[in-house]
């Protein structure tokens, strides 16, 4: 009986901490949706891809806590990289309008390859791409020890990636990594649009301009 007793109670410990569990589970879970929730409120209320990205970093590090993050598009013809924003604690030399060359990657083309693919990875190699990437070293001065890269898909074309400096590589679970991947597809969405919608309030302003000019061409002519 007392054997029995002890079974008893154990079982019963064991069905509370699982409950509690699930309870906490529930409430991680019911907070993140809240958070993407706020992100996708954030994007719809932004313009510029620089408003986007900010808007998303702002809230990605109640999700991933980071000692630094960074939004970079690619320009494959010239063979660079361009940080679109980023939000880095105190003095950096990483800020908006940074490029660099694609050469410097680490793995080049076949680190390319893989983000084309989709890929996202995990790195603590942080004193190489520092050497890489000279731009790095101040992050890594601050605790800099692991890096998530996401990278910027829409409709199978890479236009860059979503970069997020932790202090450890267990920051990066699989459920942040899988969160962050979320919203890397949002954000990757958002900025081709936003770089659209520029695109064409451009050529508004070209066109404008240009009929302006053949109003007083034909004015000058009349008179």
């Amino acid at each position: 009986d007392a054997q029995d007793k002890v079974v008893q109670v154990a079982v019963f410990a064991l069905d509370i901490t699982e409950r509690r569990r699930a309870e906490e589970a529930l409430q991680k879970h019911t907070e993140q949706l809240k958070i993407l929730h706020e992100i996708d409120t954030a994007i719809l209320a932004t313009q510029s891809p620089e408003e986007i990205s900010q808007a998303v970093l702002d809230h990605v590090r109640q999700l991933v806590p980071y000692v630094g993050a960074g939004v970079v598009l690619f320009d494959f013809q010239a063979r660079e990289g361009t940080v679109l924003f980023a939000d880095i604690s105190g003095e950096s030399t990483i800020r908006a309008g940074t490029c660099f060359s694609l050469d410097v990657l680490p793995g080049g083309d076949v680190a390319l390859g893989a983000l084309r693919g989709g890929e996202v990875y995990v790195t603590e190699k942080i004193p190489i791409l520092a050497q890489a990437l000279p731009a790095l070293r101040d992050l890594q001065a601050k605790g800099l020890r692991a890096a998530l890269i996401v990278p910027l898909v829409v409709q199978e074309e890479l236009i860059g990636f979503l970069g997020l400096g932790a202090e450890g590589c267990d920051v990066f679970g699989k459920d942040q990594v899988e969160v962050v991947r979320k919203l890397a597809d949002s954000l990757a969405i958002a900025i081709q649009q936003a770089r659209l919608f520029e695109a064409v309030r451009h050529q508004g302003q070209q066109l404008r301009a240009l009929t302006a000019r053949l109003a007083e061409t034909e004015e000058a002519e009349r008179q």
